[in-house]
């Protein structure tokens, strides 16, 4: 199960990276306006508030994860 979260995970946080660096590419676009007209699409906005989500929850799920595997080691112990 662990080996299934872990690509999940980076690849979350690749797609999170991603999608930031091209909104902020349109953001630098939109303030130098001499450089090529381009209007912003705020669905790239909603698309980085739901990798961002996507991320969390993943962490999230694999730091509770973590800790059962850990705690059952430790009760068999």
């Amino acid at each position: 199960m662990l080996s299934i979260l872990l690509p999940i995970c980076f690849f979350g946080a690749l797609a999170l990276v991603r999608a930031a660096r091209k909104l902020i590419g349109e953001e630098n676009q939109i303030s130098n306006p001499d450089r090529s007209f381009y209007r912003r699409n705020d669905g790239n906005l909603l698309r980085l508030i739901f990798y961002f989500v996507l991320w969390c929850s993943t962490g999230t799920l694999m730091c509770g994860l973590w800790l059962h595997i850990t705690g059952q080691l430790a009760i068999k112990l």
